[in-house]
C-alpha cells in the first residue's frame, strides 16, 4: 500500500484584536482639570522663618532694620531663643528674603526659609475687642491700669502678668480700637501729672497697644482645659498614689490589730477551760 501522506499542520488562528480601553472615569478627568488650574489657588508663600538671628537689643524694628533691603515688610514675629517669622506683601520679596541664607547677620549665621505653613495675622481692626499691654513697668495693678484706659470705654476685666504686659477687656470693638490710638499717651500710674512742673521719666513711658483675640469666653475654655485636663497631671499621679499607700497601710494595721484581738480571745477561751477542768477534779 501507498504511504499515506501527511496532513498538512493547520493554519494558526489570527490573534483576537485588543479590546479598547475604557475611557477615564470621571474622578480622574476632575482631578486633571484641577491639575491644570481648573481648582481653588493656594495662596501665596509670602513669609520666611529665621533662625540663628540673636544679638543685643533685639527687636521687631531691629529685625526689620536688617531685612529692610527687601521691601514691604508687613509683619514681624519674634519668639526669642528660637526664630523670627517674617512676612512680606509679595511672594518676589521673600524670594529676595531667601538670598540671606547662611549669611553673617550681626556675627551670627542665619538660616532662612519660606513658611510653607504659616499665615499672616488676620485684619484685628473693628473685631477685637481685647488689647494687648506690653512694656509695663513694675508693680503695675489692675486699677492703674484700668485708670489709664477708662475713657476709652467700658472695661469688663483687666489682667496683669508679672512679666511686665498685661490685657484689658473691653466691651466693644470701638472701644479697643481707641485703646490702641493711646499708644503714644505716657503711662502715670494713674496719677495726675497735670499740675507737676516736670514729670519724671518713671511717669512719662509709653506703653506697647495692640489687638488681642482674647476673650472672656476663650479664658474660660482654657482654664477649663488647664485644670481638668485628663490624663492626670504628675502632681495629681503623685497624690492620688500617696493617698492610696495611706489606705493600704491603715488596712494592714487594722488586719493586724483584728488577728491580735482575735488570738487573745483564744488564749482566754482556753485558759478558762482549763480552770473549769480543775475544779470539777
Amino acid at each position: 500500500m501507498a504511504p499515506k501522506k501527511a496532513s498538512k499542520p493547520a493554519a494558526k488562528k489570527a490573534a483576537p484584536k485588543a479590546a479598547p480601553k475604557p475611557a477615564a472615569p470621571a474622578k480622574k478627568a476632575k482631578k486633571a482639570e484641577k491639575k491644570k488650574g481648573g481648582g481653588a489657588e493656594r495662596p501665596q508663600v509670602t513669609g520666611v522663618y529665621v533662625t540663628g538671628l540673636d544679638f543685643e537689643g533685639m527687636s521687631h524694628e531691629t529685625v526689620k532694620e536688617q531685612f529692610k533691603h527687601c521691601q514691604n515688610i508687613t509683619e514681624v514675629r519674634l519668639r526669642h531663643g528660637k526664630y523670627a517669622l517674617i512676612f512680606f506683601g509679595t511672594k518676589a520679596n521673600a524670594n529676595k528674603a531667601l538670598e540671606m541664607n547662611k549669611k553673617l547677620v550681626k556675627g551670627n549665621k542665619i538660616s532662612v526659609v519660606l513658611a510653607k505653613r504659616a499665615r499672616p495675622t488676620k485684619v484685628r481692626e473693628g473685631k477685637c475687642t481685647t488689647v494687648f499691654v506690653g512694656g509695663l513697668p513694675g508693680a503695675t495693678t489692675k486699677k492703674q491700669l484700668a485708670t489709664h484706659f477708662a475713657d476709652c470705654g467700658s472695661i469688663t476685666k483687666v489682667r496683669v502678668y508679672s512679666k511686665h504686659y498685661g490685657f484689658v477687656y473691653f466691651d466693644s470693638a470701638a472701644a479697643a480700637t481707641k485703646a490702641v490710638a493711646m499708644g503714644d499717651v505716657p503711662f502715670s500710674h494713674g496719677k495726675d501729672t497735670s499740675r507737676m512742673e516736670e514729670v519724671p521719666h518713671q511717669l512719662s513711658r509709653t506703653l506697647e497697644v495692640k489687638y488681642s483675640i482674647r476673650t472672656k469666653a476663650s479664658d474660660a475654655v482654657r482654664n477649663e482645659k488647664r485644670y481638668n485636663r485628663r490624663p492626670p497631671s504628675a502632681i495629681e499621679a503623685a497624690e492620688k498614689k500617696a493617698a492610696n499607700r495611706v489606705a493600704s497601710h491603715a488596712a494592714a494595721k487594722a488586719a493586724k490589730e483584728a488577728e491580735k484581738k482575735k488570738a487573745a480571745g483564744s488564749a482566754a477561751k482556753g485558759s478558762t477551760t482549763k480552770k473549769s477542768s480543775t475544779t470539777k477534779k
